[in-house]
């Protein structure tokens, strides 16, 4: 059964690999130190866990308008619509 998921807490990471497939990660925020920005850590994380678990690389951007990751407050997803990535 599919489940929405509330990503109170975290931060949406968005890869666009050099396929043209996009993977999206959620990444928790409790464990980010205090000294770093969020949705630089974010992207850290979730482009480590990408490339252990898929190892691909991001695609080359095309300008600067069409950026192959990003990091966004989430909202409600379903379960199967992305990856915990810590």
């Amino acid at each position: 059964m599919v489940q929405e998921i509330d990503g109170s807490g975290a931060l949406e990471v968005s890869i666009r690999d050099a396929n043209g497939d996009e993977y999206i990660y959620w990444v928790r925020l409790d464990s980010k130190p205090n000294d770093v920005d969020e949705y630089d850590w974010a992207i850290e994380i979730a482009s480590s866990f990408h490339k252990k678990t898929i190892g691909t690389s991001p695609a080359e951007p095309e300008d600067d308008d069409d950026l192959p990751i990003s990091a966004c407050e989430p909202f409600s997803r379903n379960d199967d619509e992305f990856v915990w990535a810590n």
